[in-house]
C-alpha cells in the first residue's frame, strides 16, 4: 500500500495522534507534581529542624560565648 503524503489524515488518525499527546503532557505534569510535592515536604522538614536547632542554640547559649567575638581577652 503506497501512502499520499499530501492527503490529509483522517479524523480518526489526528484524534488518536491528539489523545497520544494529552498523554504524553499528562505524564510530564504528573512528574512535575510529584516533584513539587516532594520539594514542598523537603523544604517544610528542613525549617522545622532549623527552628528547633535556633530554639537549641537560643536556649542554652552563653551570653557571652568563646569565639563570638574579639578573643584577645580569652587568654587571660
Amino acid at each position: 500500500m503506497i501512502l499520499n503524503p499530501f492527503r490529509k489524515p483522517s479524523p480518526l488518525a489526528l484524534a488518536t495522534q491528539e489523545l497520544e499527546d494529552a498523554q504524553r503532557e499528562h505524564l510530564v505534569a504528573s512528574s512535575a507534581a510529584e516533584y513539587a510535592e516532594a520539594m514542598c515536604i523537603y523544604h517544610a522538614q528542613r525549617i522545622e529542624r532549623l527552628r528547633a536547632t535556633i530554639a537549641d542554640l537560643t536556649a542554652s547559649a552563653d551570653p557571652f560565648p568563646i569565639g563570638a567575638g574579639s578573643d584577645r581577652f580569652s587568654a587571660e
